[in-house]
């Protein structure tokens, strides 16, 4: 990290005993090798759930699926997560109302369809 954080500072940051300044999260983030916004994106979910207008995908798993409704998205998952990798950068993505109704477009298939199809790679 570019600056130093002492023990107790990461201790309390933790239990959430004090909060963390933005610029020390995207300092952690660094650290841990992972992008700020899919962090907030992870911590929304976990606090408030999903929406039914978005979905977390892991691209790591939608480029290895063998599910046949997602095969039109493995390739395109393939590259981003081996551009990510490149970027030292999780490979995730938050998909939105648009963009699930393209993908389910370019699938074949029902939005609702793809969104149970893209949770179960969990």
């Amino acid at each position: 990290m570019g600056t130093k954080v002492s023990l107790q500072s990461l201790a309390s940051y933790e239990r959430g005993t004090r909060t963390m300044p933005a610029g020390r999260l995207v300092e952690v983030c660094q650290a841990l090798r992972q992008h700020p916004a899919e962090v907030l994106a992870r911590a929304y979910d976990y606090s408030y759930g999903e929406t039914e207008e978005s979905v977390w995908v892991d691209l790591t798993a939608l480029a290895s699926t063998e599910a046949e409704i997602l095969a039109p998205l493995r390739d395109w998952a393939a590259v981003v997560v081996a551009e990510e990798r490149t970027a030292r950068r999780p490979g995730g993505v938050r998909l939105t109302g648009t963009a699930m109704e393209t993908m389910a477009a370019l699938c074949g298939a029902d939005p609702a369809e793809l969104v149970g199809a893209l949770r179960a790679l969990r």
